[in-house]
């Protein structure tokens, strides 16, 4: 992958995130692009009247702080040998990772678990953008693009979908399992994805593991541990309502607890 999107705000799980991004890039030869978005309410202070404004001392100590985030990313970049540039951008930082997204092979964010803000930012990105999204987890297995890969398959237009938009990664993969819960077929068969992949000149093996009463986030997570995954390949599912984000059941519960890097497309 050639353009990787950082979201690049100082946050809990940014270090996590430049690594994976670092990794991306070393491993295609890519540039990244560091997005710092700053959300609007973040300069805002309500008073007792219902008055909103934005205090002169707050917009600076913040202005303070993300350029001493940048300065402290850009001197470590400068010693990592690769190609990287830093925008900067005032709103949400979800759209303004969709908007910027539009020439990106693949949008680099976190594992949200439980986190409200980072949940929105995920959201937005998984469903709106067009790009392959690297999720990252703050904890639990780091992305190395030569690892294993599992393709988490039931035959939809989003599985196949995540699927092509991963091709990068699936022929840098050391090997790659497609995996189905229960009897997820469709109209594209798992034997049918193996097919496809093999005309792109990648072997896949062919695994159904059933889901036992379980969910299926919690199916496809024990496949992961079990075949050694080291990544998850998955459609991101849901629908969009006058710009809100509503994700589908199994995509919002691997994005809560996802313990392997997953690369997701809508």
């Amino acid at each position: 992958m050639k353009s990787i999107l950082l979201f690049a705000n100082d946050d809990p799980g940014f270090d996590i995130r430049l690594k994976a991004a670092l990794a991306l890039a070393r491993a295609g030869g890519g540039h990244i692009t560091c997005l710092q978005a700053r959300p609007f309410n973040t300069f805002v202070v309500a008073d007792p009247f219902g008055g909103v404004y934005a205090p002169a001392a707050l917009m600076a100590t913040i202005e303070a702080a993300d350029s001493a985030h940048q300065d402290r990313i850009e001197t470590q970049l400068g010693v990592e040998g690769i190609s990287w540039s830093w925008q900067r951008e005032d709103g949400e930082p979800g759209p303004a990772l969709v908007t910027h997204s539009s020439l990106a092979d693949a949008i680099v964010i976190s594992v949200p678990g439980t986190d409200p803000g980072a949940m929105a930012v995920a959201s937005d990105v998984a469903l709106h953008a067009r790009s392959a999204v690297v999720a990252v987890p703050s904890a639990g297995s780091a992305f190395d693009p030569a690892g294993k890969a599992m393709i988490a398959w039931n035959g939809s237009a989003e599985s196949a979908h995540a699927l092509r938009l991963a091709l990068p990664l699936l022929r840098m993969a050391s090997a790659v399992e497609i995996v189905t819960i229960g009897a997820a077929g469709g109209r594209f068969l798992a034997a049918e994805a193996s097919v496809y992949l093999a005309r792109q000149g990648i072997a896949a093996g062919l695994v159904e593991r059933r889901a036992a009463g379980r969910r299926p986030a919690e199916a496809l997570a024990d496949a992961a541990a079990q075949t050694g995954a080291g990544a998850i390949v998955m459609g991101a599912y849901g629908h969009t309502r006058m710009r809100e984000a509503v994700l589908g059941g199994t995509t919002r519960d691997m994005l809560r607890s996802a313990a392997v890097p997953l690369v997701l497309a809508h």
